[in-house]
């Protein structure tokens, strides 16, 4: 877990997150802002850099079915990204090949009907971080941060397959006018079993 000082002076966020996933995590501190999710991954790099499967979680969403990681994994595709249906510009989409793999990605940008959830797989950690690395030194960032979905591209550029998996249901909650809306008008209902 990567998480902010003030998350764990304020909540005492490592506490919750220890007693909810035992006391073996790994625990990334981070003193404020990095430059983005990508940055703020690399922080995490001792724990995440070798041959093991990667996924990243953001954690202001809640969709549904609900997702086993080990239904990502696949010897098949070097990644997949959780997608939903939308056309609003707040999201990043992928664009799929007839092929069903995925061919771009963009952030900030309606490329299709596919917008990326916030789960993101890479077969390897290594794999992630070397992109992430080839990504940072090429300064290829939207609006001044270092998105993951564009990432992928880097990897599409390489001939490494990508695929997505749609999701039927979706709420986001990333901003506090999300966050009051799903708390005041979505939480009782948007749990329930379909």
């Amino acid at each position: 877990f990567v998480v902010r000082d003030e998350q764990i002076y304020n909540y005492s966020a490592d506490k919750v997150l220890k007693n909810k996933f035992g006391p073996d995590i790994k625990i990334v501190v981070t003193d404020g802002l990095t430059r983005g999710s990508v940055c703020s991954c690399l922080l995490a790099r001792q724990f995440i850099d070798n041959d093991l499967p990667l996924i990243i979680h953001t954690l202001d969403i809640e969709f549904f079915p609900q997702l086993k990681p080990e239904s990502l994994i696949s010897e098949n595709v070097d990644g997949s990204l959780l997608t939903f249906k939308s056309n609003s510009s707040n999201y990043s989409y992928v664009k799929v090949g007839d092929d069903g793999l995925i061919e771009e990605t963009a952030e900030k940008k309606v490329i299709s009907d596919k917008a990326c959830v916030g789960i993101y797989y890479f077969a390897k950690g290594s794999l992630f971080c070397k992109y992430a690395e080839k990504m940072i030194d090429e300064e290829i960032t939207t609006k001044g941060e270092f998105y993951i979905s564009p990432l992928y591209n880097l990897l599409i550029d390489d001939n490494l397959k990508i695929t997505n998996i749609d999701v039927d249901k979706i709420h986001i909650f990333g901003t506090p006018k999300e966050f009051d809306f799903y708390k005041n008008n979505v939480i009782c209902k948007f749990g329930e079993k379909p």
